[in-house]
């Protein structure tokens, strides 16, 4: 026991030793450390935690913070001096470290503060003439400041160990480890090294990302704080996370310099900080800043990272710094034409790609981005082509030949598969890419959207819906809630329909999507003239807001007229955009028709048909959706073809399950009246009714299992 303890203590002198060495480079951290002390940065972490149960950076910080009393004893210099002569950047962030250790500010020191764990002398001796000689003053303050560092090294080890002085960061094991990562601030003169600095960020993120003992929120959600005065605290409870990660960098030439912080948002006090100075000779050298920055993270908070996790985040994408540098623009260029649509910023980000892979063909990431370029410019105008989005097949499947753990290959190939009508491998390329990245909020959202809408699995969807609403804050999770408020809707839980409805509208005000939603809820109880109200509002709100599917669903009768007019202004802005087709062109014949302009009705009545037989024979989502068989039927209904109208509605009773509105709306349209009284067609409303019951059940099972009820 002894031998170990000696041991111990000689392995812990070893690392003072080291830091007091190089206690002036603020540069010098726990990476330099563990290089030093000739083992690994967990290695490192996991024997000072074991011996004196910090962590490797507390471990540090005490010790520059014990030299900087010396100093101040000492008279060495002013505090910013001492705070400079120890290894901090920032004197304001050396006094608040130093008050947090020792309970005082180092102003006061001098006057007030007895050096740490040496009691004064309350018995001076008596001055003799033989003190007053030279070389005894010169030799007992040298004698006294060996002892002195003797001292407190000897009880700083006893101190320490037992807690007293620990500045351990206090993790509850049902504390959520729940991250954001901030913008990271450029702090080059130019901006024209932002795509860098943004990718070492996206980088970080990704990595940590992977981790599946951590919640990592989505870049969507923290990007609106890349320009804030809020603090960290402020932020943490914007995003609902424990902790905040913000970052800091710095270009110049072939050399990169990045500061990151990890703050502990509930109390806005910093865990751990590091920076890191590379000289960018090889991809190499980037990814492994990266890499080491958020294992780093993952340490301090005791998140575990498995091998497979660790092989992901340490794989090196590229080995050619000019296709990466590429590769980084071409990304930049991606994210404004997402939010500009320009045509320009497409055509650069395309570019970009191509040259990334022209220069490294293997490099799978920059086939990623082409295919993702590829599929936000062109997938709704080639929505009826054939070969839809066959491209991006293309490009996804040289992905994964050359990286088949690429999360994002996997979503995209999901994306591929759901505008194919192929649900079964979406699904499964979705869960591929959440098995690798456990924090996909866009691979939730899909999947959740497949489940609820197409196979109405409404348990799995929804489940799989709320774990995206926990990966997203801000504006943007208001589109998922008004989502989820219409899946509540549409399986009867009107109570959290509207209490989703609520927190959407707490967060981006937007009072026409609001009122639409009560206006669904009061339509899925039949209040007909309380929906249509309610409708109406919004159209008073913003007279541009197209109400063709409320209008002509939802309105009771004596409301044609209205309907009529809703009809023309959408036929209006037709042809101002230019589109091909409307969907629900049916709806608007039958406004027409009901205004007396048969000709024109059929029109619109033949394109509906067109519509839907495309959707089907291209296996569209709209045709996944049961919608096509369902407006044929109506269709032909109102027509007068029964045949074919009856085809369709038994087409539609096939599917396992039903929605609420949709009864809701067959049970009120008014293009199954010459229907609806007929056996055939009670039948089939029956069938529809029970299926809706069923699944009903089933989700108010799971609901009140998770205490959601």
């Amino acid at each position: 026991m002894t031998e170990n303890l000696s041991m111990d203590q000689a392995f812990l002198r070893k690392l003072t030793d080291i830091v007091l060495r190089n206690i002036q480079n603020e540069r010098f951290g726990v990476n330099n450390l563990a290089r030093e002390a000739g083992m690994s940065r967990t290695t490192l972490h996991r024997k000072i935690k074991s011996l004196k149960n910090q962590d490797a950076s507390q471990f540090m910080r005490e010790i520059r913070l014990r030299r900087a009393m010396e100093l101040l004893h000492q008279n060495a210099g002013t505090t910013s001096d001492i705070a400079f002569m120890v290894g901090f950047a920032s004197p304001n962030y050396f006094n608040k470290c130093f008050h947090e250790f020792f309970g005082y500010p180092p102003g006061k020191v001098k006057r007030v503060a007895p050096q740490a764990g040496i009691e004064r002398n309350q018995n001076p001796v008596k001055e003799t003439n033989e003190s007053k000689r030279p070389g005894r003053r010169v030799f007992i303050p040298a004698l006294l400041g060996i002892l002195v560092i003797a001292i407190i090294s000897g009880l700083g080890y006893a101190i320490i160990s037992n807690g007293r002085f620990s500045r351990k960061q206090e993790k509850p094991d049902n504390l959520e480890k729940s991250v954001a990562v901030l913008p990271f601030k450029n702090l080059t003169d130019t901006l024209s090294n932002q795509y860098f600095i943004d990718g070492l960020m996206e980088d970080v993120l990704a990595n940590l990302s992977k981790i599946h003992d951590l919640k990592v929120i989505s870049r969507i959600s923290t990007e609106k704080f890349r320009k804030t005065s809020k603090s960290a605290s402020e932020i943490a409870r914007k995003l609902k996370v424990n902790y905040i990660v913000e970052g800091s960098g710095q270009k110049y030439g072939n050399t990169f310099r990045l500061r990151i912080r990890l703050i502990d948002g509930r109390k806005d006090s910093q865990i751990w900080a590091d920076t890191y100075e590379q000289e960018v000779q090889q991809t190499k050298d980037i990814f492994r800043i990266q890499n080491q920055i958020a294992q780093a993270i993952a340490s301090e908070l005791e998140a575990k990272i498995t091998a497979g996790e660790q092989q992901i985040i340490e794989k090196t994408s590229t080995t050619s710094l000019a296709s990466f540098d590429l590769y980084m623009k071409a990304n930049e260029f991606r994210s404004k034409f997402k939010i500009t649509h320009d045509p320009k910023d497409y055509r650069k980000a395309v570019n970009f790609y191509e040259a990334a892979i022209e220069i490294d063909s293997s490099f799978a990431k920059a086939y990623t981005g082409l295919a993702s370029a590829y599929y936000e410019r062109y997938s709704w105008e080639k929505y009826f082509k054939e070969g839809y989005m066959d491209t991006c097949l293309v490009l996804i499947n040289k992905a994964l030949k050359f990286d088949n753990q690429l999360d994002e290959a996997f979503y995209l190939k999901g994306l591929y598969h759901f505008a194919n009508g192929n649900m079964n491998d979406a699904l499964e390329a979705f869960d591929k890419a959440l098995a690798l990245n456990p924090n996909y909020y866009d691979a939730y959202e899909r999947k959740g959207f497949i489940l609820v809408w197409i196979i109405h699995d409404y348990v799995e969807g929804l489940d799989s819906h709320h774990k995206a609403l926990g990966l997203i804050r801000g504006e943007e999770r208001s589109v998922l809630l008004q989502e989820l408020g219409m899946e509540y809707v549409n399986i009867g839980f009107l109570e959290k329909a509207k209490n989703s409805f609520s927190e959407a509208f707490e967060l981006d005000k937007n009072e026409k999507a609001y009122l639409c939603g009560l206006a669904w809820i009061e339509f899925s109880q039949e209040h007909l003239e309380e929906s249509w109200k309610l409708f109406k509002k919004v159209h008073e709100l913003d007279s541009t807001y197209s109400l063709i599917d409320q209008i002509i669903y939802c309105i009771p009768p004596g409301h044609e007229e209205e309907a009529y007019k809703q009809a023309k202004r959408i036929i209006r802005h037709k042809k101002e955009v230019g589109w091909s087709f409307i969907n629900n062109s049916h709806r608007i014949g039958y406004a027409l028709w009901k205004a007396g302009k048969f000709s024109e009705a059929g029109f619109y009545f033949n394109q509906q048909i067109n519509y839907c037989g495309e959707s089907i024979r291209l296996n569209r989502e709209y045709a996944q959706r049961n919608y096509a068989v369902y407006d044929l039927a109506a269709t032909y209904a109102f027509l007068g073809n029964k045949a074919k109208a009856y085809h369709y509605l038994e087409e539609f009773d096939r599917h396992k399950s039903c929605q609420m509105i949709v009864i809701i709306v067959a049970r009120h349209d008014p293009l199954f009246a010459s229907l609806r009284n007929e056996e055939r067609f009670k039948k089939i409303m029956q069938n529809m009714e029970i299926k809706y019951q069923e699944e009903h059940d089933r989700v108010k099972k799971w609901l009140e299992a998770n205490n959601m009820l």
